[in-house]
């Protein structure tokens, strides 16, 4: 997961919800680069997963997903 957001209940909600790493934004880009390769999936799955997200939540755009996070709770600004 990459985020802003230090905090504790944020990491562990994260690693709950299956995130395989948790990264700061403001990480040292090398560093940054090398836990995106090091747990990262293909593009390809990345786009098949949000695709099977949005038919979930029957978004018909890529914005719906975040707003739809965003109402539920699931998402924080």
């Amino acid at each position: 997961m990459l985020t802003t957001f230090e905090g504790d209940v944020e990491i562990q909600q994260a690693l709950q919800a299956g995130a395989q790493a948790y990264v700061l934004k403001s990480m040292p880009p090398k560093e940054l680069l090398e836990v995106i390769a090091q747990v990262f999936i293909t593009e390809e799955t990345v786009k098949v997963h949000f695709r099977h997200i949005m038919e979930k939540l029957g978004a018909s755009d890529r914005t719906q997903p975040v707003a739809i996070g965003l109402r539920r709770g699931v998402i924080q600004l």
